[in-house]
């Protein structure tokens, strides 16, 4: 049998909280807005790198993607700050839920 690679913790805790601490840093240096669409990018590119070093894709990061991916694209098309704020509510009712 083939053993999973596993991410060194340092990387994984950068890879998982990383995207976050560039949303709040770009929220309040640059607005909503911009923070969406950077918080957007930088959990394409940590879903990226964790993959090209893994080669697989944990549940929780990917359908955590797939909620800011949908809800950061409501937010920019719609220009309507609100549903990228639903984002966490709707991230705990799933996993709670599921649990």
């Amino acid at each position: 049998m083939t053993e999973k690679k596993q991410l060194n913790p340092v990387l994984k805790l950068v890879l998982d909280i990383g995207p976050l601490v560039l949303f709040f840093a770009a929220n309040s240096r640059f607005g909503i807005y911009v923070a969406t669409g950077a918080f957007m990018a930088a959990i394409l590119v940590a879903l990226a790198v964790s993959y090209a070093l893994t080669r697989h894709l944990a549940v929780m990061p990917l359908v955590t993607a797939v909620i800011v991916l949908v809800f950061g694209g409501l937010t920019l098309a719609l220009h309507d700050e609100l549903f990228i704020k639903l984002k966490p509510t709707l991230i705990y009712v799933l996993f709670g839920g599921t649990l």
